[in-house]
């Protein structure tokens, strides 16, 4: 066999200079491997070009150095096609096969008018081969994504030209026009897709960070008075049993939403004449809670109820609270109430009173690593020195 040619210092048609560091595609790929495997010479400058021409099957089985026989096992993708294969050559080159992909992303069909896809298509096939291959059904979400994409454009500009157009003011503009059509965890994937074809990223994902939800702010001592006074004048008697209900669970027993709804009459007890509520965790760790004046009578007679206390003619327990919120929703003084506040309520009066921390926190069900206490830092008036001195002085005798 013929030593095989240099390919890192020869030109194959738009390909340039091939190194190391080039990765190529379609029929640039094919030459650069034809030259690895010797089927092809460049033209001497004093002959004319020939034709390429194919080895025959008994200089196939002998040459080693042919695709075929490089002991490569064919991939493919998640819909069972051929996936491009890295093969890398003698000289070096890292050449990735892609034969079909651009005749597949322009024979693609998305859902909207011929006519639009037809003046749409050359800009969305050239954004996709800038798009890095993963699998066949990968090009084909993203092509659905970006044709939908740019019909919009098409049906507001007439047109649909890339730089101008897959910018962060119009694709901000696309969900808010089709706010409607397209949920909020579907847009997230929608947006994610539309960077990646503009950047040409290709399923690099970008790291999301995501704020961190901090604890609604408690009721006030006058809002909470007050609501308590529109629960008490309603005339819807049901509800007012559920608001009366929910209000003794999470503002006067600290109990979380989650735990309200799962609370059934044996959680409640008495002892040495003070209303316990016993609360199981996750883990199965109880925590006993002790409840105070007139929700400690209301819910000491529910003690031998059976069954859930909260609404127990639902079965379904993940939507309880929001069936209760959404009816008082319609009473004024009543619109935004919020569970989780009546417990913050609950639990920025212990931290604000003399009860030790860790005392608070262990009747609260708050385990180490939770931001609620220094989240209600922030709506707690900080103490006047000469309270701050009593409590400090209280603690640390001389």
């Amino acid at each position: 066999m013929e030593p095989l040619p240099d390919t890192s210092k020869t030109s194959v048609g738009r390909i340039g200079r091939v190194d190391s560091a080039r990765r190529v595609f379609g029929a640039d790929a094919r030459a650069v491997l034809d030259r690895a495997a010797g089927h092809y010479q460049d033209p001497q400058p004093t002959e004319p070009a020939t034709a390429a021409t194919p080895p025959t099957s008994a200089e196939t089985e002998q040459d080693t150095g042919c695709v075929a026989n490089q002991g490569g096992s064919v991939t493919t993708d998640d819909a069972g096609n051929a996936a491009p294969a890295n093969v890398e050559s003698p000289a070096g080159v890292e050449v990735a096969i892609d034969l079909d992909r651009e005749e597949h992303l322009r024979k693609y069909c998305p859902q909207i008018a011929v006519t639009v896809r037809q003046d749409v298509k050359d800009a969305v096939v050239a954004l996709m081969l800038a798009v890095p291959y993963v699998t066949r059904r990968s090009d084909n979400s993203l092509l659905s994504h970006i044709y939908h994409y740019a019909a919009y454009m098409h049906a507001k500009e007439g047109r649909f030209d890339p730089n101008e157009h897959l910018t962060d003011r119009w694709i901000a503009q696309y969900f808010h026009d089709r706010r409607d059509e397209i949920s909020l965890k579907s847009a997230a994937t929608v947006r994610s897709a539309l960077h990646r074809i503009r950047a040409g990223a290709g399923h690099t994902a970008k790291k999301r960070t995501f704020g961190r939800s901090k604890s609604l702010r408690p009721y006030s001592p006058t809002e909470w008075t007050n609501l308590r006074s529109r629960v008490t004048a309603l005339n819807d008697q049901t509800l007012k049993e559920d608001l009366t209900l929910l209000l003794d669970l999470t503002g006067e027993a600290g109990l979380r939403s989650s735990e309200a709804v799962q609370a059934e009459g044996f959680w409640i007890s008495e002892f040495l004449g003070v209303t316990l509520i016993t609360v199981p965790d996750a883990d199965g760790v109880v925590r006993e809670v002790p409840v105070f004046g007139d929700a400690a009578t209301r819910l000491l007679a529910l003690k031998d109820t059976k069954g859930y206390l909260l609404t127990p003619g639902i079965s379904q327990r993940t939507n309880v609270i929001t069936r209760i919120r959404v009816r008082a929703d319609r009473h004024p003084g009543l619109q935004g109430f919020r569970a989780i506040r009546a417990r913050n309520t609950w639990l920025s009066a212990l931290l604000t009173s003399a009860i030790p921390y860790s005392t608070v926190c262990f009747i609260a069900g708050i385990h180490p690593g939770n931001n609620t206490p220094t989240d209600l830092l922030g709506h707690i008036k900080a103490p006047a020195i000469t309270t701050a001195i009593a409590d400090v002085s209280a603690a640390r005798p001389n």
